[in-house]
């Protein structure tokens, strides 16, 4: 076996394994959310049925050569969602938004022919997500001057602000970093590399949903019409 195809195939193994303890945690830390509520199960099932309904609408990134690596789906505006819901709610965890971007990666390329590609960009979903989603969890509470058992309904604008934005591009470079990185070793290549076209719209999807997510997150918590 090319020394290539070693060193894919075990960056591959490596992040499924990973993604795949991350789930199990996740799904652990999940069960012990309540059922109602601001941050309970329910809710989560509403933004998993959301996601679903809008997987198919995806951005596909391809490498240099023209070959697709990924597909962003515009669904991730609610693992944004989730992430502001629960990562800082009553009950502090990331396993909503960790779970929530598995499916979401898993709709979105489910129609992939290489299936190492579906095992990969749902890996590198989880791991992104999980590590984003727990860094925004600790830097609000630095911006908001509260302990980490705050409610999110107290968050203000100017609080979740810039953790929001260190969750995107945290999120962003880890996923796009793993996609690129197996393409490079599968090819052979020294260094991995995106297409100028891929990041501007690997970017472009991740600041939509993010913004989309904000607007979603101030409408349920303001009330009204407006939601």
């Amino acid at each position: 076996m090319p020394h290539s195809t070693w060193k894919s195939t075990g960056l591959l193994v490596a992040t499924t394994l990973l993604a795949a303890l991350l789930i199990c945690a996740s799904l652990a830390s999940l069960v012990q959310l309540p059922l109602l509520g601001w941050s309970g199960l329910a809710l989560w099932a509403v933004l998993c049925a959301l996601a679903a309904l809008t997987s198919r609408l995806t951005v596909t990134v391809s490498n240099t050569e023209g070959a697709v690596q990924s597909r962003k789906s515009l669904a991730e505006t609610f693992i944004f969602l989730a992430t502001m819901i629960y990562a800082t709610g009553a009950n502090g965890t990331v396993a909503p938004a960790t779970l929530l971007a598995a499916l979401v990666a898993l709709l979105s390329s489910r129609r992939a022919q290489d299936r190492r590609h579906v095992l990969l960009n749902t890996g590198a979903a989880v791991i992104s997500t999980f590590l984003a989603a727990w860094l925004y969890a600790m830097l609000v509470p630095l911006f908001a001057g509260m302990t980490s058992g705050g409610q999110g309904s107290q968050l203000q604008l100017g609080t979740f602000l810039l953790p929001l934005c260190a969750f995107v591009i945290t999120q962003y470079f880890l996923s796009a970093g793993l996609t690129a990185a197996y393409t490079a070793c599968a090819a052979g290549l020294a260094q991995a590399k995106l297409t100028r076209e891929s990041l501007i719209w690997m970017a472009i999807t991740q600041v939509a949903g993010a913004a989309s997510a904000s607007l979603f997150y101030f409408a349920w918590q303001g009330g009204g019409l407006a939601f």
